[in-house]
């Protein structure tokens, strides 16, 4: 797999090395740059010159998960929670639970019936028990890790089972870890077979196993 920006003479081959450091030093190459491939992720906008290959080209938005906030990492945001609804509807679906559901149909009717027979108004009901009803009513949420370090392995764990993420994109991690914590991290996601990308503002560690491009300020490639 490959990653590729035309402001960045060397191609990013993950399949030569899982793990890639981009060094941009030139601030506002930094933010052109990261603000893309934001843009692409995210947003899914046709805004960032980013491609994203594997003997073809690859949908950004769908294969890559982009960590820049890592004050609010949350396993229950908005997209997460979309998700999770995404594999309980797959799951229902591969094991026939809609026939649970229906028996469920079945007794609500049964109580409605007694309820009805012990109010003396003309009462009715139209409702029925559905999987979208299961869903609210159960409120699926994932644990929090107090941890960070932790929180971010299992950030990027539940993407990678929910979205089936190939690759994760990791902006100023140099701001917040500490090398041999990094290099923990990053241990995790190997096992884990998930590319890596990090991009920061400025080279601070040598890390192991770690393939390095460097943007100086006159936006030449080291």
């Amino acid at each position: 797999m490959k990653l590729v920006h035309p402001n960045i003479e060397t191609h990013i081959d993950f399949s030569k090395n899982k793990i890639y450091s981009l060094i941009v030093e030139n601030s506002k190459e930094f933010y052109n740059l990261t603000h893309q491939l934001y843009k692409q992720v995210n947003v899914g906008e046709d805004v960032g010159q980013w491609v994203l290959s594997n003997n073809k080209i690859l949908n950004i938005a769908k294969t890559t998960l982009f960590i820049y906030d890592y004050y609010n990492i949350d396993f229950n945001s908005k997209k997460i929670q979309t998700l999770i609804t995404n594999e309980v509807e797959s799951v229902a679906n591969a094991n026939d639970l809609h026939f649970n559901i229906s028996q469920i149909n079945t007794l609500i009717s049964q109580i409605n019936e007694v309820i009805f027979e012990n109010i003396d108004i003309p009462l009715t009901s139209d409702f029925e028990f559905c999987l979208a009803d299961l869903i609210k009513l159960s409120a699926y949420k994932i644990n929090k890790e107090n941890d960070f370090l932790n929180s971010i392995h299992t950030y990027v764990d539940i993407f990678q089972k929910l979205k089936n993420i190939e690759l994760v994109v990791f902006v100023n991690l140099f701001s917040v870890l500490e090398q041999e914590e990094i290099e923990n991290l990053l241990k995790q996601l190997k096992y884990m077979n998930i590319n890596v990308l990090m991009i920061d503002g400025f080279d601070k560690y040598n890390l192991k196993n770690v393939e390095k491009i460097i943007i100086d300020n006159d936006l030449c490639v080291i």
